[in-house]
């Protein structure tokens, strides 16, 4: 019984894991778009290192909120909450 129970909170923690990266990813690829701006906008070597900051620094806040959302609520939680039809669910319901 006790193995049934390591696999499920394995299997748990991998599913946590892949929120946690899906959520990293927002802040991170808004990172890389301002980036990529700032870079194509200052040619020199002033635009590669201020988009490598940025990047950094929105790499940071990816990784922060992200851990933030998994110790609080849990991520599969948060991204279930924000994929949620209510709408429609309340739409059905009064039928």
């Amino acid at each position: 019984m006790k193995h049934k129970l390591d696999f499920f909170k394995g299997f748990e923690w991998i599913i946590e894991a892949i929120g946690w990266i899906r959520i990293f990813l927002s802040p991170f690829l808004i990172g890389c778009v301002i980036a990529y701006f700032i870079n194509a906008t200052f040619s020199s070597d002033f635009g590669l290192v201020a988009a490598s900051f940025i990047i950094v620094v929105f790499i940071g806040i990816g990784i922060g909120f992200a851990t933030k959302i998994w110790r609080k609520t849990g991520t599969i939680t948060f991204l279930s909450r924000l994929e949620s039809t209510t709408d429609l669910d309340e739409k059905s319901k009064s039928k």
